[in-house]
């Protein structure tokens, strides 16, 4: 009996034993899952991380505007004008302010000049600041008017800039002044030829004026005529010397700077061609002003002509009406100085606008001047 208990305690154990033996191999799936979670953690994770990686590759794509913020400031701004702007209208005896900037020029010297042709009427000399700006004053004359030129130059780094302005005396019925209309700013005349001068002329000194070409840088006389006159329009023509060529000043001047403390004068640069130029051949018309005369009285018209055949030179007046009626046609004879004359009858009465043509010489050789007109009653 004893023995029976042995056994069945003996059995209890193994059978506790071996279902605790189980008991512990049913639990293993439960740590098994364990690394199913870390897993899906990882998998999960590893997106999270790639993007920074990516990101530094679109942000490196702006840099060309890194390399296009640096190019103006690597470029220096070059010598320019900023006052005044160009065509710009004075009075006589105005103090002119100039101002620039030039980059390229710092601690440079600036030589600041206003002419007419080859006559300075003012001056002067500044430094290029630290930061490539100038500015400098000139005072203009109160005798001169006329077309000038402002010019700007750098001495070492020999920068230059040139602008047209424009130069125009007091006109009220009390200032003395002079205008001179013609030469034409740009015009050309010819050695040994006639050239027209015309203008306005208010209380001239003493009654005179005088009509000149100054060559030389405009400093002396190469031709002139002294006329007595009063106030109102005036006409004249020179004959220039025949050696004489090249940039002149063609100037209108009342009263003599040398002998009197009033004066005043108009100056137009002009270009004098030699006799032989290919360019020397022309006709011009002197009359002056507007063109409209009477149809009831003879119309007297006068120019020039260089190297006309002959000495001879073709008029034909026309209507310019659209039917092209003829109204006068003449042939003129020019004398050596290039002058011609004549006083031309309308064939019948017309009033309008008509077209005179004055023409010379044949196929190469062939000139010709258009002009529009207009008769009255």
């Amino acid at each position: 009996m004893k023995t029976t208990i042995t056994v069945l305690n003996l059995l209890i154990v193994l059978c506790f034993s071996a279902c605790t033996s189980g008991l512990s191999d049913n639990l293993q799936p439960t740590q098994i899952a364990q690394p199913t979670v870390q897993q899906t953690v990882q998998q999960t994770a590893q997106p999270t991380t790639l993007p920074p990686t990516e990101t530094p590759e679109s942000t490196l794509t702006p840099q060309p505007t890194a390399t296009h913020t640096a190019t103006p400031t690597a470029t220096a701004v070059p010598l320019t004008i900023l006052e005044p702007v160009p065509e710009t209208s004075l009075t006589t005896g105005a103090v002119l302010t100039v101002r620039g900037i030039d980059e390229t020029a710092v601690g440079d010297t600036v030589h600041i000049s206003a002419a007419i042709g080859e006559w300075v009427l003012a001056e002067a000399e500044t430094a290029v600041s630290r930061d490539g700006s100038w500015e400098i004053t000139l005072s203009l004359p109160p005798q001169i008017s006329g077309p000038a030129v402002l010019t700007v130059q750098t001495m070492t780094a020999q920068n230059s800039q040139m602008l047209p302005i424009y130069i125009s005396p007091e006109t009220d019925a009390n200032s003395r002044y002079i205008l001179l209309n013609r030469p034409y700013l740009g015009e050309t005349a010819v050695a040994g030829y006639g050239v027209f001068f015309n203008g306005e002329i208010n209380r001239p000194v003493n009654d005179t004026l005088v009509i000149g070409l100054l060559h030389d840088g405009c400093s002396h006389f190469a031709t002139s005529r002294t006329f007595e006159l009063g106030s109102g329009q005036w006409q004249g023509m020179l004959v220039i010397p025949a050696d004489i060529t090249g940039p002149v000043c063609a100037i209108a001047r009342s009263g003599d700077p040398e002998e009197l403390d009033e004066w005043t004068a108009s100056l137009i640069p002009l270009t004098i061609l030699a006799k032989e130029d290919e360019q020397a051949a022309s006709i011009t018309l002197g009359n002056a002003g507007e063109l409209a005369f009477s149809a009831s009285e003879p119309l007297l018209l006068f120019g020039t002509a260089v190297h006309a055949p002959n000495n001879k030179i073709d008029l034909l007046l026309t209507s310019d009406d659209g039917t092209f009626k003829l109204l006068a046609k003449e042939t003129v004879d020019v004398n050596t100085f290039g002058y011609w004359e004549i006083e031309v009858v309308l064939s019948e009465s017309y009033t309008g606008h008509a077209l005179l043509t004055a023409a010379m010489g044949n196929d190469a050789d062939y000139r010709e001047l258009r002009v529009p007109l207009f008769f009255t009653r």
